[in-house]
């Protein structure tokens, strides 16, 4: 082979490559743009649950302000089903561009492994965390008739059999009185509903004697007289019902609690993500937000992505040994 067929192959090699290494750049350039616009289209928020209960609510405010900072709409989709999991698992599978974001109940990811067996099991590693929001505590309530109107009465079910409701297999309600009954050694069964409405109706019907809700769900009804708050599953006193005793204090040490993110797809890209954090922190500051959190009785837990994704898995590994040092088997 002669040299001058090698200086021309080296040429066109030397070419070629250049101009690959140019449609590269090129595209990386479009890629970063079109990161670096963002959002240039309307955004999906993914509602785990059915429209009007306190999610509903928060998420709807938190979308509002998205809106206005971001400057595209952010529509609401409720994807409710499978205590949640149907609509996460949607939020998980979707691409990770930031037009799809969510409302994350920890419950799924905390609670949830502790009682029911999932093929694939969620975890909070399935997401990018954007922002910790609030959180509840749970109450055990009865209606105001009831055999069982204090902590003593409750106490006082051990060996006999009573009904409770819950918003189902595997959320916060249903399991804290599960593990709280289990470990009282009273004969209970739990009714599960498909949410906190029907499950508080349950109880105002006296089709169950007992049941869980969150502080908000069961307020006005306390206020009303019609619902009696007899106990929480929480660390100390809820700030809403500082009279109620925890179940701590009763000498069962349960607390679970219920708390909401909003997150998106695992691998959001950087500059999405402080996009979204950004728009975030000017939503919660908002006058609406802060209504809806009086109104519905959260309390703020507004921690970063970061934090609260270590926080939730922490919450995981804190509920299985409550479970375990109590002795009790819920089959998850």
């Amino acid at each position: 082979m002669s040299k001058t067929q090698i200086t021309r192959r080296t040429l066109i090699a030397a070419v070629s490559s250049a101009a690959l290494l140019g449609l590269t750049a090129c595209g990386g350039v479009q890629g970063a743009s079109k990161a670096a616009d963002y959002p240039t289209k309307a955004i999906e928020f993914i509602v785990p649950v059915a429209p009007g209960g306190s999610t509903d609510t928060l998420s709807r405010a938190i979308a509002k302000g998205l809106s206005e900072k971001l400057g595209q709409p952010v529509a609401v989709i409720n994807k409710p089903g499978g205590g949640a999991t149907v609509g996460l698992t949607e939020l998980k599978n979707a691409g990770a561009d930031g037009y799809k974001i969510g409302m994350i109940p920890s419950s799924p990811l905390a609670v949830r492994p502790l009682a029911v067996k999932d093929a694939t099991p969620l975890s909070v590693d399935d997401f990018t965390v954007i922002k910790a929001l609030t959180v509840e505590d749970v109450v055990l309530f009865t209606y105001k008739d009831s055999p069982v109107q204090t902590a003593d009465d409750v106490l006082a079910l051990k060996g006999k059999p009573i009904k409770y409701s819950s918003s189902g297999a595997g959320t916060v309600t249903g399991t804290a009185q599960a593990v709280f009954f289990s470990a009282l050694g009273a004969d209970a069964t739990g009714v599960p509903f498909d949410g906190g409405a029907p499950a508080k109706t349950a109880v105002l019907g006296k089709q169950v004697e007992v049941g869980g809700a969150h502080p908000g769900e069961i307020a006005q009804e306390v206020k009303a007289g019609t619902l009696v708050p007899l106990l929480t599953f929480s660390e100390e006193r809820s700030q809403f019902f500082p009279d109620v005793p925890t179940a701590k204090e009763l000498g069962i040490s349960v607390a679970m609690d219920q708390r909401r993110f909003l997150g998106a797809p695992k691998n959001l890209p950087q500059n999405v993500l402080d996009k979204l954090v950004e728009a975030t922190e000017t939503a919660l500051k908002s006058e609406d937000y802060a209504q809806v959190l009086k109104d519905g009785y959260f309390a703020r837990n507004e921690t970063d992505g970061a934090t609260a994704s270590s926080d939730l898995k922490a919450n995981l590994e804190n509920y299985k040994k409550q479970v375990s040092s109590l002795g009790v088997n819920l089959g998850g």
